[in-house]
């Protein structure tokens, strides 16, 4: 299984704390991180024990920075002077937070009432975004299993937020468990990728009617794109459980813009060293590899990739086309043609 530790590998980790704290945290002594533009405001989270307090709400890109988003929501778990917490001292769990009401740059999750503390000593509490991302009870706590999702449905113009993987903890640590909001810090664990497929009106075939149904990105054989992940809380170690080195977008959001198409993904962080790109739509399918190149995806980043699909194989999508029968023939031998007006069928000639 592939290790990672993101003290090491963040380059640019991003820090969501509450909106009390005066400054915002910066990345570990020693970092050089590159922050892109894009990035480069501070994000803010909180969450709160009870619903008495405005949900504000992050998992947007809106060219300047990460919002949060209506319906997101959080998973939490928490130690009390160094030991988790759960259902029982065997079955740790992590609480699902309610859902924002509303986006915007800042959140303040509510933590439903089956979260019950009544033990005394330090608290800190640990968190997962999304809560899709990780499951409810973690047995081997600190450690658990994390996931980005092979097939993603991007927006339009941002990432599927089912992909934006982030883990989290407390600012700092409580005595008992607090009656008000806690302030969280975050690290976003994957790259964001802004792919766009160039040049496909050269591509002999092609036409911008196409239905676009899915793009697919295949990287070398030792890549761990998306999949699952043991995380440990403790260590800030991942490693590649059931990992994939393909990402595979949906095209239900999707559309041309002359002969160019441009979508998100969300992976882990990764030097890519060979790519095979995969095109489908309703009527044909494209396919263009390259290699021999070097082309790093830097984690809480906008990273930037054109891919020229010039000289791309086309291969057609074979239609099948079902008739209902509503005579009972006596004779099934021979070969049959179908006659078509305008995509439906008219005629069926028999005895050729």
């Amino acid at each position: 299984m592939k290790r990672f530790n993101y003290f090491a590998l963040i380059a640019a980790a991003a820090f969501i704390v509450s909106c009390e704290v005066s400054e915002p945290f910066g990345p570990h002594d020693g970092m050089v991180p590159y922050i892109d533009p894009a990035w480069s405001e501070p994000e803010w989270s909180e969450f709160i024990f009870t619903s008495d307090q405005e949900d504000d709400s992050k998992t947007v890109f809106t060219n300047q920075t990460i919002y949060w988003s209506a319906g997101d929501n959080i998973r939490m778990g928490y130690t009390v002077d160094g030991d988790w917490q759960g259902v029982s001292a065997n079955s740790p769990r992590l609480y699902e937070s309610d859902p924002l009401s509303s986006g915007g740059p800042s959140a303040s999750f509510t933590v439903p009432g089956q979260f019950n503390s009544s033990a005394s000593g330090s608290h800190v509490f640990y968190t997962v975004y999304p809560s899709s991302a990780s499951e409810e009870n973690f047995s081997s706590a600190p450690l658990t299993t994390l996931t980005v999702p092979t097939e993603q449905t991007p927006a339009a113009d941002s990432f599927d937020p089912a992909a934006d993987l982030m883990i989290g903890h407390s600012v700092g640590t409580y005595t008992s468990r607090p009656t008000e909001a806690v302030p969280l810090m975050w690290e976003r664990l994957v790259a964001h990728g802004e792919i766009t497929l160039k040049k496909l009106d050269e591509i002999d075939g092609f036409s911008s009617d196409e239905e676009i149904v899915s793009i697919t990105l295949k990287a070398q054989s030792d890549a761990t794109l998306t999949g699952s992940f043991l995380y440990d809380f403790s260590t800030k170690e991942l490693e590649a459980y059931d990992a994939s080195n393909i990402v595979t977008v949906k095209g239900d959001n999707l559309s041309w813009d002359n002969g160019t198409l441009t979508f998100w993904i969300g992976i882990m962080p990764q030097t890519l060293t060979s790519l095979e790109v995969t095109l489908e739509t309703d009527k044909a399918t494209y396919v263009k590899s390259y290699s021999g190149f070097t082309k790093p995806f830097t984690a809480n980043a906008r990273n930037v990739l054109g891919i020229s699909m010039k000289g791309a194989a086309r291969t057609s999508t074979t239609v099948l086309a079902y008739v209902k029968v509503t005579e009972d023939l006596t004779d099934w031998s021979g070969q049959y043609v179908l006659g078509y007006d305008n995509g439906t069928v008219q005629t069926m000639l028999t005895g050729i």
